[in-house]
């Protein structure tokens, strides 16, 4: 069956997380080894590793194997693998353990939190500050695990982030729940570290609530999205570098947001960007004029697609993955990355970004 996708790769790469067979950095964009037909839905990146999700379901991975429980003797760097053949010959596999179809992932620094079609929730890998929500004092989980008891019966999973060490799931009544490191406000006032999901927002029965269709994870913050039409919205943690200080009054008309550690990015009808937060590194965006039609932010840098085709990178990029920079200068305002040429076999017909852990991802489907 032929491929009908094609992804590329530029940034970070010492534990082979983006998946082009080598363990080195890259600075301008590298095909990735990725032999699925299905093309990527959504990608998300961890510190050291990567989880690619297709639209038939399944999910692949690339980068440091234990944190996908596969604590084998080392193997030779390659391509993405797919969730299924993570666990080595020999071991014994309880049936419920084995991945089906997902729906929605994202990854903490060390662990990975996989929505399937049932919406049951599972988590694999480490998590020292609550990340895998499965109770009181467990931090690894070397196969995937059910968090039992979530989502509350009659009740589905919408939307799912998760920053360094916590994770925020939005439910189809408007609810918020998390589980992870709280002593920043991030999973609400008075919380600090949660083992299990708790309410984090209870939508409309909040003073001035609504109903969350989105949430997005800073390092320190927490940002809750209801009604797009609507554009009201909660910032829940740190106040540093003005996130919730200096934020707009209302997000109304939002197409897309996104968040790295310390900024926050929407993407408004029309093309119109705007993003607040830290800056020291230009990680905000600047270009008023500029249209884009999709955006991404990794930890501390930002992809955007603009309208006329072109991809442009900024922000933190010392480890290529925002173009080829100076190799002293951590800093990238606004490099454009080129399109990778395709051959007469691969027209390609839609292109998307993404980003990660000081990681860009170009993906090119047909």
């Amino acid at each position: 069956m032929s491929l009908r996708s094609r992804i590329f790769a530029l940034g970070s790469n010492g534990s082979g997380q983006l998946g082009t067979g080598l363990k080195e950095d890259h600075s301008i964009p590298t095909q990735v080894i990725f032999p699925h037909h299905s093309p990527p839905r959504q990608i998300s990146g961890g510190g050291n590793h990567t989880l690619i999700l297709c639209e038939d379901g399944t999910v692949w991975y690339a980068g440091q194997r234990w944190v996908f429980g596969d604590d084998a003797e080392p193997r030779p760097v390659t391509g993405f693998t797919q969730l299924t053949d993570i666990f080595p010959k020999g071991r014994i596999v309880p049936k419920e353990h084995l991945p089906g179809k997902y729906k929605i992932c994202s990854a903490t620094w060390e662990a990975s939190i996989l929505v399937d079609c049932d919406d049951t929730v599972n988590v694999v890998g480490k998590g020292l500050k609550g990340e895998l929500g499965l109770g009181e004092g467990i931090t690894t989980a070397k196969t995937m695990s059910k968090i039992d008891g979530f989502p509350p019966i009659s009740t589905k999973v919408v939307s799912l982030d998760a920053g360094m060490r916590h994770v925020l799931l939005v439910l189809d009544n408007g609810e918020v729940w998390g589980f992870g490191e709280g002593k920043k406000g991030q999973l609400g006032a008075g919380k600090g570290t949660i083992w299990s999901p708790v309410k984090v927002w209870a939508g409309e029965a909040e003073a001035n609530g609504f109903r969350a269709q989105k949430v997005v994870c800073g390092k320190d913050f927490s940002l809750i999205a209801g009604e797009s039409g609507i554009g009201m919205f909660k910032i829940l943690g740190s106040d540093r570098h003005g996130l919730v200080s200096t934020q707009p009054e209302s997000l109304r008309n939002w197409i897309d947001i996104q968040a790295s550690w310390g900024s926050i990015y929407v993407l408004l009808r029309k093309g119109i960007l705007t993003s607040w937060g830290r800056n020291d590194y230009g990680q905000l965006s600047t270009r008023t004029a500029t249209s884009f039609s999709t955006i991404a932010a990794g930890s501390e840098h930002a992809v955007g697609l603009t309208v006329e085709g072109q991809i442009l990178a900024w922000g933190w990029g010392e480890h290529g993955n925002c173009g080829s920079a100076e190799s002293d200068s951590k800093k990238a305002d606004k490099s454009i990355l080129p399109v990778p040429a395709q051959d007469h076999d691969f027209t390609p017909r839609e292109i998307a970004v993404g980003a990660g852990c000081a990681t860009t991802w170009i993906i090119l489907k047909r």
